[in-house]
């Protein structure tokens, strides 16, 4: 099946609890959906990709699920599993809240925390999209994707 799709770019730091100094976090993800008409409104799309935290998880594959509803609930959710350099099963959940009278800084901003197997949140920080340096990857990237395919 054909749906479509984008990937992305974005980095940042988090702090972990009992830290007192930043780790650097970035990822790449391809996310893929259904329906393109579904981004008007909420759209659930697979995300897959990559996801680097100094010192925790070096170049770890992740999955989940990326959910948009930037008109009725004026939120971007990213819920992501991946396994620590340790061993350890880990989740990213991360959140963008939308404000049409600072699109550039909300639309570009993820909240993001870290949680252990247990639920337990781990870390937290704020990772960035830089306009300058990726909108044109994001925008070269968005367009038909076969359902299933990976970064």
């Amino acid at each position: 099946m054909i749906g479509f799709g984008f990937d992305e770019t974005m980095d940042g730091a988090v702090i972990f609890d009992g830290e007192r100094f930043d780790r650097l976090v970035n990822f790449t993800l391809s996310m893929t959906g259904r329906h393109i008409h579904h981004l008007a409104t909420t759209a659930e799309l697979a995300a897959v990709g990559i996801i680097h935290i100094d010192g925790f998880a070096e170049s770890a594959p992740v999955v989940g699920a990326f959910t948009m509803s930037p008109f009725t609930k004026r939120h971007v959710v990213y819920r992501l599993e991946f396994t620590s350099d340790e061993g350890a099963p880990c989740s990213f959940e991360g959140h963008k809240y939308i404000d049409y009278r600072r699109p550039f800084q909300t639309w570009t901003t993820l909240h993001v925390t870290l949680a252990n197997d247990t639920g337990n949140q781990i870390a937290e920080g704020t990772m960035r999209f830089r306009l300058r340096d990726d909108l044109k990857e994001l925008a070269a990237s968005f367009g038909p994707r076969r359902i299933g395919s990976t970064v």
